[in-house]
């Protein structure tokens, strides 16, 4: 009885994985942070391009949300969210998105600049060092740079 009981657990157990991975999907969109330069003067904003591109076989929400933040001594001074959506239409290249019975998605192969300074606008008053990064929670993607006010 107890080698059938494994038996059956063990099944159990593999066909639930098996349904995991097959309702898995998996992105290969990338993204990253290019900064004009690695230090700014007071007062200055941060000027750079947040650059994401959607590769072949992705499909992206248009309700996906970017958090992009500004880090000082791991305390966080500035911080935005927006929509893909929102950042595909800020872009250098918008397009529209696929629509789909469960929704807008972005699936077309293309890459998409935005400036740094079209989504965090503050000015930095107090010189030292920084991280600004990005990232996409639901795709498990982060990226980061770090920088410095003279």
């Amino acid at each position: 009885m107890q080698n059938g009981m494994k038996i059956g657990l063990t099944a159990i157990i593999l066909s639930l994985a098996v349904l995991f991975l097959i309702s898995f999907q998996f992105f290969t969109l990338t993204g990253n942070i290019v900064l004009e330069q690695e230090s700014f003067q007071i007062g200055e904003q941060i000027q750079g391009n947040l650059k994401m591109t959607i590769e072949e076989g992705d499909s992206i929400k248009t309700d996906t949300v970017i958090l992009l933040y500004i880090l000082k001594d791991d305390e966080i001074v500035e911080s935005q969210t927006l929509t893909f959506k929102k950042f595909i239409d800020m872009s250098d290249n918008p397009i529209s998105p696929t629509e789909k019975p469960e929704g807008n998605f972005y699936e077309t192969l293309a890459s998409h600049n935005v400036e740094v300074s079209k989504i965090i606008t503050k000015t930095f008053e107090e010189p030292g060092e920084y991280k600004f990064a990005f990232s996409v929670l639901e795709l498990g993607i982060r990226s980061e740079g770090s920088f410095t006010i003279q």
